[in-house]
């Protein structure tokens, strides 16, 4: 009985790992760009409405520190962990 529960086990583990292998290595569905990755984007206004991300403008380096914390300011901008 052990046996049988170890097999089904282990190709279970087998089988999921196909699948999220399947997963990672299939082509990304976003669409492609135009122009080159260097190109800043041109943005619409209805487009910024409609996504208010694309009008997003980082605050300066001095007004991040202004509002964070030390640690907060370490961890969100220099990507520190302690």
């Amino acid at each position: 009985m052990k046996k049988n529960y170890l097999i089904y086990l282990l190709v279970g583990i087998l089988l999921l790992s196909v699948i999220v292998l399947n997963a990672c290595s299939q082509k990304s569905d976003l669409p492609a760009t135009k122009g080159s990755d260097t190109e800043s984007p041109v943005v619409s206004a209805k487009d910024a409405a409609n996504d208010p991300w694309r009008s997003f403008v980082k605050p300066s380096k001095e007004e991040l520190k202004k509002k964070l914390t030390p640690m907060q300011y370490k961890v969100t901008q220099e990507g520190g962990s302690r």
